[in-house]
């Protein structure tokens, strides 16, 4: 691991309270909420809010049972569409 290395979190969440408890956390964790911007309400099956980003790493949690209330997932999975970019 690189001890100089400057890392930032990402994420975006469906769930409110989720989402109110992971944002007030990084406010906590910094006097300036350092990377609490970079994370967003949403359903990344039906809208990825981070779509054209670029990132080293990811950390997924997979869907669980809720229903997507008719909502499909994405045709094309975001890593596939980052590996057509790659490609150009």
């Amino acid at each position: 691991m690189n001890p100089g290395a400057d890392i930032h979190l990402f994420g975006q969440e469906v769930n409110p309270e989720t989402f109110a408890i992971c944002k007030a956390d990084l406010f906590m964790k910094s006097a300036d909420g350092r990377d609490a911007e970079n994370v967003v309400f949403g359903s990344t099956l039906s809208n990825d809010r981070h779509d054209g980003a670029g990132f080293d790493y990811m950390i997924a949690c997979p869907a669980d049972s809720r229903a997507w209330h008719g909502r499909p997932p994405r045709a094309r999975p975001r890593a596939a569409r980052h590996r057509e970019r790659a490609a150009r």
